[in-house]
């Protein structure tokens, strides 16, 4: 018998994928804490998928969702036989995540923007294009 092809699965599937260099996440405060209780699980160790499930209280599909987003930040989480590991450190995996929206007014996130570190002149680059 043969099955329909979900077009939009496939059409996914062969979108070209943007850089793994620079993604772009917009997560939630319980999620980004999620992802930092599973960097810091991982810290050294391998654990099985079952501990993890439990854990962090997830059903296997958020865990593969959220896998999935960890290795688009640039996070290499590694599965063998059901046995997850990191070949980072977690301190080295918690700079990768991105925060979660802060709230921040525009005269705020002007202050913040001052500095002369990459990280400001990412925000002013930011506020830049969103006040031109």
């Amino acid at each position: 018998m043969i099955r329909p092809v979900n077009v939009m699965l496939v059409e996914r599937e062969l979108a070209p994928m943007k850089s793994p260099s620079a993604p772009h996440y917009a997560l939630s405060a319980e999620r980004l804490a999620r992802f930092v209780k599973l960097v810091n699980m991982l810290d050294g160790a391998t654990r099985s998928r079952d501990v993890i499930l439990k854990k962090l209280k997830i059903d296997l599909r958020s865990l593969y969702r959220d896998l999935k987003t960890l290795r688009a930040l640039g996070i290499a989480i590694e599965c063998n036989a059901e046995k997850y590991s990191m070949t980072m450190t977690a301190s080295q995996a918690r700079n990768l995540l991105p925060l979660p929206n802060p709230a921040l007014t525009i005269q705020e996130a002007l202050q913040l923007a001052q500095g002369t570190t990459p990280a400001h002149r990412k925000l002013r680059a930011v506020l830049d294009r969103l006040l031109a």
